[in-house]
């Protein structure tokens, strides 16, 4: 019992650390240690189940050690599940408390301002471009003619 103990505090602590200082936008360490606790139990769950299940089955009798490799995988599935899980908690047990939070900011809200285009919008460029448009259509318009035109 002492050792299943050490083992939830050392996964809270870690995970908590982990959520604390990873993402971009942390939530405080209150939230994170919810989030890791989460984990943890989660993890220690997993780990106690996983050590039953080979405690009570023959794992070389049948597969042999292909079933440790898919085991294995299947631990860190799982142990990556937990981990998203207790995550996923602190993110939204920081989210909920910013919504809570007054908007402490004094100034007025970042504005966007967008200024006016200009009245007239230069055509030159416009022109050119369906003098070029114009002049490629004819060339196409000569090779397609002359493609299918037959000789008398």
């Amino acid at each position: 019992m002492k050792i299943l103990l050490r083992s939830v505090a050392i996964f809270a602590a870690s995970t908590a650390v982990a959520m604390r200082w990873l993402p971009a936008r942390a939530p405080k360490f209150r939230e994170a240690l919810v989030g890791g606790v989460v984990s943890a139990l989660l993890l220690v769950g997993l780990k106690i189940g996983l050590a039953q299940f080979l405690k009570h089955t023959d794992v070389g009798s049948f597969y042999g050690s292909a079933l440790t490799l898919v085991l294995v995988l299947f631990w860190i599935y799982f142990a990556m599940q937990a981990f998203l899980y207790g995550s996923e908690l602190a993110a939204e047990l920081a989210l909920e408390r910013r919504m809570r939070e007054p908007d402490d900011s004094d100034g007025p809200e970042a504005v966007i301002v967008i200024e006016d285009a200009p009245a007239e919008i230069e055509s030159e460029p416009v022109a050119k471009l369906e003098t070029e448009i114009k002049e490629v259509e004819a060339v196409v318009d000569e090779v397609s003619v002359a493609k299918y035109e037959k000789p008398l």
